[in-house]
């Protein structure tokens, strides 16, 4: 028996997902019928724990001239899979002009046959950090609830036994589009950490949003780990936001925290995995 909760759910070419609870097959199947997608509509895409928050607030400060604003991140970049579980679909065709949504649903599911002029923004992380985050994060989510080992979670991720499938299936699922699709941009968690006003400028031009040098500025600044760690607006605990989780969206943010807690047997498979997909065309960067 898996140890977490989740509701399994399947795609449009007959593939099955284990997602969190409230994403029912009712839910996702909404979303593919009746969810339309806009020209200029932006998305943000990741495997859970892969930097979404980070990309959020670069979205967002980018498309509002580096304002904050009042409201909570989500609030200005809703999860498309939580919004139309909570609020239906006719909430997110309410808003007017250009919108921006956070999902991590994989590519299998279609949202970018929608409409070539909706951009895509994916990011992915090292497997080794991003399976770390991911534990801790299933862990202390009460709606999740993992309750297995650490050495059980590592096989469950590897074999694509957790929420939103198989690691390597996700990130060459959305690298191969973007080899294909001009509307897709594909990131790195590393290549943000090295070069964070150079991706926020890459960003910029991906968007088609001006801005001048000085805005570019004040979002690096934005968009550090220690301002948005301390932002509400960015890293409020959605307890106290939601009122039905027990996490913040940010924990540690850094590269390299896996080292202490993978052994060699542990830290071979996840290098393994990662050839796999190097000998597949998989993207031309190390996650090791």
């Amino acid at each position: 028996m898996t140890p977490f909760v989740y509701t399994l759910v399947e795609d449009p070419e007959g593939n099955h997902y284990r997602l969190p609870v409230f994403m029912t097959q009712t839910v996702i199947d909404s979303i593919l019928a009746h969810f339309v997608v806009r020209d200029y509509d932006l998305f943000i895409v990741t495997y859970p724990r892969s930097g979404t928050t980070w990309m959020q607030q670069i979205v967002h400060l980018l498309a509002n001239n580096g304002v904050q604003g009042n409201d909570h991140l989500e609030v200005h970049i809703p999860y498309l899979e939580r919004a139309a579980a909570f609020k239906g679909i006719s909430s997110l065709e309410q808003k007017e002009g250009r919108r921006y949504f956070k999902t991590h649903l994989p590519f299998t599911f279609g949202l970018h046959t929608r409409n070539l002029r909706t951009k895509f923004i994916y990011v992915a992380r090292n497997p080794k950090d991003c399976a770390l985050s991911l534990y801790y994060f299933m862990s202390n989510n009460y709606r999740i609830a993992y309750k297995g080992s650490w050495e059980e979670f590592l096989h469950l991720f590897i074999a694509g036994d957790l929420i939103y499938g198989k690691w390597s299936e996700h990130v060459m699922g959305w690298w191969h589009a973007s080899r294909e699709f001009d509307n897709i941009l594909f990131l790195t968690y590393e290549s943000i950490h090295r070069n964070l006003k150079g991706i926020i400028s890459h960003v910029a031009r991906f968007m088609e949003t001006s801005v001048t040098p000085e805005v570019i500025d004040q979002i690096v600044r934005k968009t550090s780990f220690s301002e948005m760690v301390s932002n509400p607006k960015t890293n409020l605990s959605w307890a106290a936001w939601r009122k039905d989780a027990s996490t913040q969206p940010l924990r540690k943010g850094c590269v390299g925290e896996w080292q202490p807690h993978f052994n060699p047997e542990q830290s071979s498979l996840f290098d393994a995995m990662c050839r796999e997909m190097a000998a597949m065309n998989g993207p031309p960067f190390v996650f090791a």
